[in-house]
């Protein structure tokens, strides 16, 4: 090989090297409703065949459990309001026609059925890998935790989450999921001010590593919001907040006003995951769609370019969340959680 050669061939594997570290080092791209979703329908999966049930059974289960739309961006505007000149842009395939289909029902009811009916979800009753290389789950949990393991609740999945789940994960307020059942270090707590609050927070993890995930339902949803803009520390140790019904209402201009990435910035450039998750009846009203509309916004794109929050939206699920919450959920919401945190590294 004479010098240019060598030159040239340096060269390329110089780029493939830099190309592998630079796509191996971004955040994986994952739609985390969907992810989120999969994590649900695997474990009524494990049900089903646990009683030799059949393919059709999980499917009948499954939706009547489990709502999913791969078009239902936006659903409360969707519900609401559907509008063609409010659609994201560029539209999803299919989201437009989509859109001008609910514009000729009568109700927030008849939409709701459209949105999640007539086979949306196909998607989510294939193989989870099918969708690509970045859907395999042991690449978050580890080694044999994958989606047959979660639908037997197997050891691999259990060992995984309590490998990975060393973060103390803390129920603020009436939130009430068995979490202890699947992770070794867990608490609740209440509080009525965000500094008892963040004092509360910080005593549950005496050593200074100790890295947190917030949990809370309803109106608690205010306290960690408070807690984590008033006390830059304390943001600096929360990894994750998962808000579920999250009632907000009264808070929006104040959401508008600081949920952002400079009031919410962090010391260590990393973006803290904000999780949030919503109910709704199967017959709402327009009240009822219209109050769990009023959640987290999205934050602005900051100037600086600098990221501290992420919100991943867990989309919808029927019913009440009380009704809901047992292991099914928090395993749901525990997987779901690590392996986002699994993604960024």
């Amino acid at each position: 090989m004479n010098p240019f050669d060598l030159a040239l061939w340096g060269t390329a594997c110089a780029l493939t090297v830099a190309t592998l570290w630079w796509a191996r080092s971004r955040p994986v791209a994952l739609n985390w409703e969907r992810f989120f979703k999969l994590t649900l329908l695997t474990q009524i999966r494990g049900q089903v065949e646990a009683t030799d049930g059949t393919a059709d059974e999980w499917v009948k289960k499954g939706r009547e459990k489990v709502w999913f739309s791969g078009l239902s961006r936006s659903p409360f505007v969707k519900l609401l309001k559907p509008s063609p000149q409010d659609l994201s842009v560029p539209a999803l395939p299919g989201e437009l026609a989509l859109t001008q289909a609910l514009l000729e029902l009568p109700d927030v009811h008849a939409r709701l059925n459209c949105m999640f009916g007539a086979g949306q979800d196909a998607e989510l009753y294939e193989e989870p890998e099918s969708a690509g290389e970045a859907w395999r789950l042991p690449q978050y949990l580890g080694q044999g935790a994958d989606w047959d393991s979660l639908a037997l609740s197997g050891d691999a999945i259990a060992e995984a989450v309590r490998r990975r789940g060393q973060q103390v994960w803390i129920q603020i307020g009436a939130i009430d999921l068995p979490l202890q059942d699947l992770l070794p270090r867990t608490a609740s707590l209440s509080a009525s001010t965000p500094k008892d609050t963040a004092n509360a927070i910080d005593a549950l993890g005496p050593d200074g590593a100790d890295r947190f995930v917030l949990l809370a339902c309803g109106a608690d949803a205010s306290l960690i919001l408070d807690a984590l803009k008033a006390f830059d520390g304390l943001r600096d140790r929360v990894l994750a907040v998962v808000l579920i019904d999250p009632e907000l209402a009264d808070r929006q201009d104040w959401l508008t006003k600081h949920f952002n990435h400079q009031d919410f910035d962090t010391e260590l450039a990393r973006p803290t995951g904000w999780f949030q998750l919503r109910f709704l009846e199967t017959h709402p009203s327009v009240q009822q769609v219209a109050d769990r509309a009023l959640g987290l916004p999205i934050p602005p794109k900051p100037e600086s370019g600098r990221v501290s929050i992420e919100l991943v939206e867990l989309g919808l699920l029927p019913g009440r969340h009380k009704e809901a919450a047992g292991r099914w959920l928090s395993r749901g919401l525990v997987v779901t959680v690590l392996a986002w945190l699994g993604s960024r590294g």
